[in-house]
């Protein structure tokens, strides 16, 4: 075979279970097969080999999985995550949303008309303060069913999506990608479908990483990293109750600024009222000092040298 991929983790043909290269006999005696072709693999593990420890298929196969790490990196995203409980996911900011949506949009003008109504939006030092604004912080989730391989139908043709996580009540769809993000097609359907959706890139880690990490190691980047994370679409009703809660706050504060703004007029009035007052009286201090100057020179001593001559 051309192409034999090394890849660090299998399933194990009497628990169906994912296993670590290090936790396998060498050999076909691992007992472990490719999840695609369903086809033995070989674990080479043994101390007195120079590779480092690895599945691969057999010398016959003519598995996908055989030629393609990108293909084995999508399926072992999806067997993971059904052995995870809680992901943490990133925060929601404007910068989240695309920009030519509608909630966008919408968004940044709300946003600008609520810094006008205030006379603040000339403090603001430039507009790219409203794209970096905070929607949502970075949270942890709780998983509590994982679904993969799921075709939903939409008004452009079906979708199929990798991995489909509930929490709670809530859905929303995660996409792996190695190659090739989300393009614009697909995201026409995930819009239509108003299913929030994360993107998650494989690449960082397996550039990093190979073919040596263990299942552990994995799922910790699944679960937390967040730099391999973005946000490609939050649903409408999320965005909504995001902009009420930021809104709410925005115009409690803008009020706030407003009353301090006020109050520190009014402190700067009197304290201006006070300054003058001191001034004058300064003013009024140095020419009475100016007069108490004169009548001391005006003072005649009195002459004690003539009592003596006396």
């Amino acid at each position: 075979m051309a192409n034999n991929i090394k890849i660090p983790i299998a399933k194990s043909r009497t628990t169906d279970k994912l296993l670590n290269i290090k936790d396998v006999q060498s050999g076909l005696k691992c007992n472990c097969y490719c999840d695609l072709c369903k086809g033995d693999l070989v674990a080479v593990n043994d101390e007195g080999n120079k590779q480092r420890p690895h599945f691969r298929h057999t010398a016959e196969s003519n598995c996908a999985h055989n030629n393609s790490y990108e293909s084995y990196i999508h399926w072992l995203t999806k067997e993971v995550f059904k052995e995870m409980s809680s992901i943490s996911l990133p925060k929601i900011g404007v910068y989240s949303l695309r920009n030519e949506s509608e909630d966008y949009k919408e968004f940044i003008n709300e946003a600008k008309l609520f810094f006008k109504a205030y006379n603040i939006l000339l403090e603001i030092p430039n507009e790219s303060y409203l794209y970096s604004i905070v929607l949502q912080p970075q949270k942890e989730f709780k998983i509590t069913t994982v679904k993969t391989e799921v075709t939903y139908n939409s008004k452009y043709g079906y979708i199929k999506v990798d991995i489909v996580l509930s929490m709670g009540e809530q859905e929303f769809f995660i996409e792996p990608f190695f190659t090739n993000p989300i393009d614009d097609f697909k995201f026409k359907k995930i819009v239509d479908k108003d299913v929030s959706t994360l993107s998650l890139n494989l690449r960082n880690f397996v550039s990093v990483n190979q073919h040596l990490f263990t299942i552990e190691e994995f799922k910790a980047y699944l679960a937390n990293d967040l730099k391999s994370k973005s946000w490609e679409y939050v649903r409408r009703e999320k965005i909504k109750a995001l902009k009420k809660v930021f809104f709410d706050k925005l115009d409690k504060e803008c009020n706030n600024y407003r009353n301090n703004h006020i109050n520190n007029n009014k402190i700067r009035l009197k304290m201006e009222d006070k300054i003058k007052k001191r001034s004058e009286l300064m003013l009024q201090i140095h020419h009475l000092n100016e007069e108490v100057d004169k009548l001391e020179k005006s003072i005649i001593p009195f002459p004690f040298d003539k009592l003596i001559d006396l």
